[in-house]
């Protein structure tokens, strides 16, 4: 357990007299950070928020309501305003669920 302390304390003061490196490090773990969030989002929306209906077989979706719903901020906007549109009658405006 030493030699780990020993080793965290070496790397720690590496960083600490190369900022140039700590940078460049602490920048690539936020892109990777950011990333992996971005992808868990959108494993998230297209599970939950907007799943895939056609898997469902046709004697249950007949008895079951299938409820559409619209995450919050900037993505909740843009699903009503399609879901707007689209009951317009705008159906260029994106693919049918």
């Amino acid at each position: 357990m030493y030699a780990f302390i020993r080793l965290k304390k070496k790397v720690k003061n590496y960083f600490y007299d190369h900022p140039v490196q700590n940078s460049i490090l602490n920048n690539t773990w936020m892109i990777l950070v950011t990333i992996l969030s971005g992808f868990i989002f959108a494993f998230g929306f297209n599970c939950f928020i907007q799943p895939n209906f056609d898997v469902i077989p046709a004697e249950v979706a007949n008895e079951v309501t299938i409820y559409h719903l619209a995450s919050c901020g900037a993505s909740g906007i843009s699903q009503s305003l399609v879901a707007i549109l689209k009951l317009c009658g705008a159906g260029f405006v994106a693919n049918d669920f």
